[in-house]
């Protein structure tokens, strides 16, 4: 078990150095690639103030202007039992799980329901494989309360580590713009806040009709259009520039900073 995380994690940043301009350094953002080299959910922001995600594809992209979603839709490990007592400031829990392997929740999150207080989420860092049916969470803080077997958990992989696109059934969250058509199984990045191209229905960026609303499929509509088989509540961003019956649009991405 990884007491840190395997891959780096730390937030990518453009500092005032001498900069790669070409995208050469660690394959840059528009890669697709087989290798992992991050923590998926990593943090990247370009020079021009974009942020990016570092995520697993678990299906084939084709597409640079559509939105894409996380397949993740529940818990790994839903509601149950803590299964052994950790006091404050440990930063181990132990969850029964037969079926997990090393480090699948590490970039995840873990909701820990006290029985005499509110919930709480940790970042996971690692985890053991599954031995005996039990499972050991590190996680990225110290514990602010004691956990005993009378407390609850929630396990969630993350969000980052099944990114599809196409119909996403408008059950499903998008996180933004993938940076290169991508291979189903490799790693790469998404966009999720800044300047991009996105498909618009019709109507996206007329008058009065600034904001975009993710459809199924990925494309935009505005808020009026929402509906529970086809635009999702869920908003993407704002028209900078243009409309779709005119240049662009020219959107602002606001998925996630």
């Amino acid at each position: 078990m990884s007491k840190q995380l395997v891959f780096p994690f730390n937030p990518i940043i453009w500092p005032a150095v001498p900069h790669d301009e070409t995208g050469e350094s660690n394959l840059g953002f528009a890669t697709d690639d087989s290798t992992q080299r991050y923590t998926v959910g990593t943090r990247a922001m370009s020079w021009d103030g974009s942020v990016l995600r570092y995520a697993k594809w678990g299906s084939a992209n084709t597409s640079y202007q559509n939105g894409i979603w996380s397949n993740t839709t529940s818990a790994g490990v839903g509601f149950e039992s803590v299964n052994g007592a950790s006091a404050v400031g440990d930063r181990t829990v132990n969850v029964a799980d037969a079926s997990t392997t090393l480090n699948q929740y590490a970039g995840g999150y873990l909701i820990l329901f006290h029985a005499t207080g509110d919930g709480s989420v940790y970042t996971v860092i690692g985890n053991t494989v599954s031995a005996g049916g039990i499972v050991i969470l590190t996680l990225d803080r110290p514990l602010a309360a004691a956990v005993t077997t009378s407390d609850n958990l929630e396990l969630y992989e993350s969000p980052f580590a099944d990114i599809r696109s196409g119909n996403s059934g408008n059950t499903k969250a998008f996180w933004g713009i993938p940076m290169a058509l991508m291979t189903s199984g490799n790693y790469g990045w998404i966009k999720t806040w800044g300047a991009i191209f996105i498909a618009p229905q019709s109507t996206v960026g007329g008058q009065g009709l600034a904001a975009g609303y993710f459809r199924h499929d990925g494309s935009i509509d505005v808020r009026g259009n929402i509906s529970a088989a086809t635009v999702s509540d869920q908003y993407a961003g704002f028209r900078m520039i243009g409309s779709a019956a005119g240049d662009g649009p020219l959107f602002m991405l606001q998925v996630a900073i």
